[in-house]
């Protein structure tokens, strides 16, 4: 066998001492190691160094000129690696040493060379005084009330293991097993670089579009929170994917990735799912479990909120594109959810599902992870509150007419109101509910009517009104633009009504009431859930100008 140190004399290359004797001691007796160099061009030395004195490696050559994207998915698809060399120096080097690190598997190193501005060598000794602090506190939870740079910084030192400087160049160990988050939009790249992983099936276009939806609220015009008039639809891709293990509360891994589909917000900057534990911008760790092997080929429709009716009209039915062109090409194909504790499989569920197109036989209802040989998943045309799809209308509309059709319902009110139980229903609910049925509305709770009657009430009307939230969503199934009238609180900043509103048309009169918690700079869980109180002086006029304009 060549050593390191010939092999770069035949190439010709003077490496700087002394990272051929570290990168020696990283790679023992290691077949076909993964390695990765980042260097300021695509050519280096040292990859054919590398090739040549160690027999089977696989060597990535990154420029640092590359975006974080493109590293963070080369590496996701060559990985993990055994061994990253980053020669590029420049003030960016401690940036991508947080960005790579995770990318070794356990036991792999990482050899960064120290830039002449130094800014690495301060993480160096920011992490070096954590360690030793006795004050490193890696997270625990999915939500914590510590700021996202200090809970990475955390995860990071209690991530090192060897942590030295030698020679000009940090050399450190990685010491836990990750898992690397994958984004829908980069997911097609992944696996054109991976294609054993699985491939791209079919596609609908992004569009940027105008919202179609006049809004107007009680607190003044331009300030509803957070309704953007444009609104920008990514892309949508229809995927097969090899060997996925699938876990409970709408996780999927495949090897040393996790899929877009595992993050219902998957447009946000940091995809998370509360069911992994977070552990750097673009990693989680990896969970424990246990699967069992599931043949065959599955259309995958789990959702973290499996079973709650508001996630299955946004999450699950924007996913339903995908399930014909699917089952076109595979006639095999069946539908693949999970078991929620508290959350029985609902006969709603499977009405929804059937009106979707997938019959009862089609329905796969797990209650364990297990090893799926094939996963098909769509991209969801609905991710709350980053964008909705205008294709969504499609499916709205033929699930709306297959739902409808069941309905026995001879008629219904021109003007409905649809009240709420539960919490964010008002603490003087009698007293709205008095207010819209002195204005003509028949006062309903939708959940005590079938499907398919309340496919039918929301169509038949010409107002539809009530208590803002997931008892309203049947407003999607509108075949024709309506005017909407929702009460609700300030604190509770879901746009779901609004996207729906957008793509359909509908007219949006928001009565924006006090909370019992409110919404501060930071999401407060506690705010967004809180209750409220309608005070017929202050919004209350709003509503009486907007009930007598009818």
């Amino acid at each position: 066998m060549t050593s390191l140190g010939d092999a770069a004399r035949a190439e010709g290359w003077d490496a700087p001492p002394p990272l051929l004797a570290i990168i020696a001691e990283a790679l023992p007796a290691l077949e076909a190691p993964r390695v990765a160099i980042v260097s300021r061009s695509a050519d280096h030395a040292l990859e054919k160094v590398l090739t040549r004195a160690v027999p089977g490696a696989r060597v990535t050559v990154l420029p640092n000129s590359s975006t974080v994207a493109d590293r963070h998915i080369e590496l996701a698809a060559r990985g993990p690696m055994d061994l990253i060399v980053d020669l590029a120096r420049g003030p960016k080097a401690r940036r991508r040493f947080r960005e790579v690190f995770f990318h070794l598997r356990p036991g792999g190193t990482l050899v960064s060379r120290l830039p002449r501005e130094e800014t690495l060598d301060e993480l160096v000794q920011e992490l070096q005084a954590l360690r030793s602090s006795g004050e490193l506190h890696p997270p625990t939870t999915a939500r914590e009330r510590r700021t996202t740079r200090e809970r990475d910084l955390h995860a990071l030192a209690a991530s090192v293991g060897r942590l030295e400087l030698r020679g000009g160049f940090v050399v450190v160990e990685n010491t836990v097993d990750t898992v690397a988050k994958v984004r829908d939009t980069e997911m097609d790249r992944y696996l054109a670089l991976r294609p054993e992983a699985g491939e791209r099936i079919d596609s609908i276009a992004g569009v940027d579009f105008e919202s179609r939806c006049e809004v107007r609220s009680s607190a003044g015009p331009g300030s509803a929170p957070d309704l953007p008039h444009h609104i920008e639809a990514l892309e949508l891709s229809l995927r097969q994917h090899s060997g996925v293990t699938c876990l409970p509360r709408q996780i999927a891994l495949q090897g040393d990735v996790v899929i877009p589909a595992t993050f219902r917000h998957h447009a946000k900057e940091r995809l998370r799912n509360a069911g992994l534990l977070d552990w750097a911008p673009d990693f989680a760790r990896r969970p424990a479990y246990d699967a069992r092997p599931l043949p065959g080929r599955f259309f995958y429709l789990d959702n973290r909120y499996r079973g709650h009716f508001g996630h299955a009209l946004t999450d699950q039915i924007s996913q339903l594109w995908g399930w014909q062109r699917a089952k076109d090409r595979f006639p095999d194909l069946r539908a693949l959810l999970f078991e929620r504790d508290g959350y029985p499989f609902a006969e709603w569920e499977y009405t929804l599902l059937e009106a979707g197109g997938i019959g009862r036989d089609d329905v796969h209802v797990a209650s364990e992870p297990v090893e799926v040989e094939t996963l098909v998943v769509a991209s969801q045309m609905f991710s709350m509150p980053d964008f909705v799809h205008p294709e969504i209308v499609r499916t709205y509309q033929s699930v709306g007419d297959a739902l409808e059709a069941d309905s026995r319902l001879a008629e219904g009110a021109s003007r409905i109101f649809c009240s709420r139980r539960g919490r964010r229903s008002g603490h003087n609910r009698d007293q709205i509910e008095q207010v819209f049925a002195d204005a003509g509305f028949e006062v309903i709770h939708p959940e005590d009517h079938p499907l398919s009657d309340q496919v039918r009430l929301f169509r038949r009307a010409d107002v539809l009104a009530g208590l803002a939230g997931s008892g309203m969503f049947q407003m999607a199934f509108a075949e024709r633009p309506k005017h909407v009238i929702l009460v609700g609180s300030e604190s509770y900043t879901a746009t779901n009504e609004y996207l729906i509103a957008s793509v359909l048309g509908h007219r949006l009169d928001l009565v924006l009431c006090r909370p019992d918690v409110p919404q501060e700079d930071r999401f407060k869980p506690a705010a967004f859930h809180s209750n409220f109180t309608y005070d017929p002086d202050r919004e209350g006029r709003f509503l009486a100008q907007v009930l007598e304009d009818l």
